[in-house]
C-alpha cells in the first residue's frame, strides 16, 4: 500500500537527515547554504525545499475525489 502523507513526509526528513552527511563533506552538512540551496530535494512526494524562515515547502496540490472526478479543493 502507498504511504500514508505522514509518513511519506517523515520518511523524505529522514533520509535527507541521514544522506546530508555522506554526500557533503565537512564540519556542517546542514549549514543554511546547504538547506536552502535553489534546487531543493527529491523525496517520496515530489520536490521539497527550505526558505529562509524556516518553512519547508512542497509542490503538493490538495483535491477533492468524487467518483470519477479529481477537482482542486476550495
Amino acid at each position: 500500500m502507498p504511504p500514508t502523507p505522514e509518513g511519506a513526509l517523515t520518511h523524505d526528513l529522514i533520509v535527507m537527515a541521514a544522506a546530508l552527511p555522506q554526500l557533503i563533506k565537512g564540519p556542517n552538512p546542514y549549514a543554511p547554504e546547504i538547506l536552502l540551496n535553489d534546487q531543493g530535494f527529491m523525496g517520496v512526494t515530489g520536490k521539497f525545499w527550505f526558505t529562509a524562515d524556516g518553512q519547508g515547502h512542497r509542490n503538493l496540490l490538495p483535491v477533492e475525489l468524487a467518483p470519477g472526478l479529481a477537482q482542486p479543493a476550495t
